[in-house]
């Protein structure tokens, strides 16, 4: 009896163990796959009411889409609205959900809100936008690549460009995600951005359809910029005073009223009207 007992117990201790380690390994294999790729979650809210959009136009014709990130900001909104409504371009909105920001765990949520309001807007206002506005890819992971991470510390610590702690700036979270994706990627910021603005304008030029990219001609100590290679800059040129008229001459600037620019919303959700976005609003 004892015996049959002490097999039992053995049988089970046996079966733990191996439930232990299987846990152990799925979490591992979890991280490892976080590690090496890009994720994104789709809300499927956001797909077109009556429209399937994996079979409409807009992936039909790959060649004429444009992929935004997009924030549910003043300068990222004008661009996916200058490309809808003007340029007449299907559009595949990126978000890189920073969620190793934890200082901007509200923001995040904000901007999301944001975007989802003005979404709803363009739709309603723009019906014919369902074949050309895509869902949003919220980019929940981005691939691990210690080589750009080191290039964005570099330009960081040899020449103060970007913020100290490279992990909380969303520059090197672009950097990463971009060099790791299959498409190039517009990055809307304006000439009145100083984070990025005075690193990348000297070293521009303009690709076959005249958009701003990075050149071939970059100092042989700046060549660590070259990590942006996969973006494009096309309304770098544009101050926040020119994007308004822009959007006013072509009748959405309402839109731009609901974009979000705060860094550090009260706790209500309200803008803090003292960070550096909020005084920069040209609303």
């Amino acid at each position: 009896m004892l015996f049959s007992f002490w097999n039992c117990f053995g049988v089970v201790s046996v079966l733990v163990v191996v439930y232990l380690l299987y846990k152990y390994c799925s979490k591992k294999y979890i991280e490892y796959k976080a590690n090496t790729e890009n994720k994104f979650e789709l809300d499927k809210s956001e797909y077109p009411e009556g429209i399937d959009y994996r079979t409409t136009d807009f992936f039909q014709n790959k060649n004429d889409v444009k992929y935004v990130f997009w924030s549910g900001g003043y300068s990222s909104t004008f661009r996916l609205c200058q490309l809808l409504l003007i340029e007449e371009r299907p559009v595949q909105p990126i978000y890189i959900h920073t969620h190793n920001f934890g200082s901007y765990e509200k923001k995040n949520e904000m901007e999301i809100l944001k975007m989802k309001d003005i979404r709803r807007q363009l739709l309603k206002d723009y019906p014919i936008l369902k074949t050309r506005l895509a869902p949003t890819m919220y980019v929940t992971s981005i691939k691990k690549d210690p080589q750009t991470t080191k290039k964005f510390k570099n330009l960081h610590f040899d020449f103060g460009f970007f913020e100290f702690n490279e992990q909380q700036d969303k520059y090197e979270n672009i950097a990463r995600f971009t060099n790791n994706y299959e498409n190039l990627v517009d990055l809307p910021i304006d000439k009145d951005e100083y984070h990025l603005h005075s690193v990348i304008k000297p070293y521009l030029e303009s690709d076959l359809n005249n958009y701003q990219k990075l050149g071939i001609n970059i100092p042989v100590k700046f060549q660590d910029i070259h990590i942006f290679d996969n973006c494009r800059f096309p309304i770098l040129h544009l101050k926040k005073d020119d994007i308004k008229m822009i959007a006013i001459k072509n009748h959405f600037y309402y839109i731009l009223k609901m974009t979000w620019s705060c860094n550090n919303p009260t706790v209500n959700g309200g803008a803090c009207l003292e960070c550096p976005n909020c005084l920069s609003r040209n609303i």
